[in-house]
């Protein structure tokens, strides 16, 4: 009987494209409320490992994960997948060394590691030193 005096408000009230239309909560971001309460799914994982998630992007992004739980390592062998992955750009900044390729790698670097790392440093040591 609560339950169907409950409605009759909730359906009364004026809803908005904030209120959760499972609990008629009210959320600043609903996507990230029907992820986190209703789903209990993380919105960001972790590109290396896979295991860790979290509901914001920079926790994962943060040196509890990333540097304290991943060797460097895993992280060039991400580079250097994606430099494999793009051996056309890769000819092109060998070839000329041109900024504008090296943005479109470095682009394509850290989206696929989905966090900044130093990707300069790590382009500049694989591709422009010829090793």
């Amino acid at each position: 009987m609560n339950s169907d005096n409950q409605r009759q408000s909730v359906i009364g009230a004026v809803v908005d494209d904030r209120t959760c239309h499972l609990c008629w909560e009210e959320s600043r971001y609903p996507g990230r409320h029907i992820a986190q309460k209703h789903l209990k799914k993380s919105l960001y994982q972790c590109p290396v490992c896979q295991d860790f998630g979290s509901y914001e992007s920079c926790t994962i992004i943060n040196e509890k994960n990333l540097w304290r739980i991943h060797d460097k390592d895993e992280i060039i062998q991400i580079v250097e997948k994606v430099i494999r992955e793009n051996d056309k750009l890769v000819r092109k900044i060998q070839k000329s060394g041109a900024k504008r390729h090296a943005t479109k790698l470095r682009a394509a670097i850290l989206s696929e590691c989905n966090r900044r790392i130093e990707a300069d440093e790590i382009i500049r040591r694989k591709l422009l030193s010829g090793s």
